[in-house]
């Protein structure tokens, strides 16, 4: 009688704990579970189990990232209340030990003091726990009746007359680009210097593939 065989594969899945700071970020924003809590996200994680059923402008922007961040992506994620602190989430994560390279919030900005403050909350994690990390911050997206130039008029005073250096602002002009942009950032492919506007690390929007010429550049 012929004798059974057994195979093992030993598969690195990328679950084990996080060793580097570098693609490691930080998302806070309003969200209907675990609020309050950190959640450790990779590309395995459920997110309607961990972030939530009903749809939430945080686990958009944390499925955009995932989606365009390869696969070795990971997060953390911060689910705070609607009118919760973002500023408190952050603090949460610093005492509990978490070193992130970025600090992405969802809550869209409305007021240049509201990028003045998480510039020097980041200012303040590099002269406290010696944490040098950068902010992206969320705007409102272009919604009917206005028009763009109505739109733009809007934007302008957001970031005008601020010096806020490492805080970034993503317009979320398809719902979804501020989670986009975290993702081809963190993305191993390329490194963080690296424009990505000009790198094809992924699917734009989450729509599909981005078209590239024969030197990798998006058409």
């Amino acid at each position: 009688m012929a004798l059974g065989k057994v195979s093992v594969n030993n598969l690195n899945l990328g679950q084990g704990a996080v060793t580097e700071i570098e693609r490691y970020f930080l998302f806070i924003g309003p969200g209907p579970k675990n609020t309050g809590k950190l959640i450790a996200l990779n590309t395995d994680s459920d997110l309607d189990s961990q972030l939530g059923v009903p749809a939430s402008d945080l686990k958009t922007q944390v499925t955009a990232a995932r989606l365009n961040g390869g696969d070795r992506w990971a997060c953390l994620a911060a689910p705070i209340s609607a009118d919760g602190d973002w500023k408190i989430a952050l603090e949460t994560a610093q005492q509990q030990g978490f070193s992130v390279e970025a600090v992405v919030i969802t809550k869209p900005v409305s007021k240049g003091d509201e990028l003045s403050a998480m510039h020097d909350a980041a200012i303040s994690l590099n002269n406290t726990y010696g944490r040098r990390v950068f902010v992206m911050a969320a705007s409102a997206g272009i919604v009917a009746p206005l028009t763009w130039s109505q739109y733009l008029v809007e934007q302008k005073p957001i970031t005008a007359d601020v010096a806020a250096p490492r805080v970034l602002v993503v317009p979320q002009l398809h719902g979804n680009d501020l989670g986009v942009l975290a993702g081809r950032l963190a993305n191993a492919a390329v490194s963080i210097a690296d424009s990505p506007m000009r790198v094809a690390s992924g699917p734009v929007l989450g729509l599909g593939p981005v078209p590239v010429d024969a030197e990798g550049i998006p058409l």
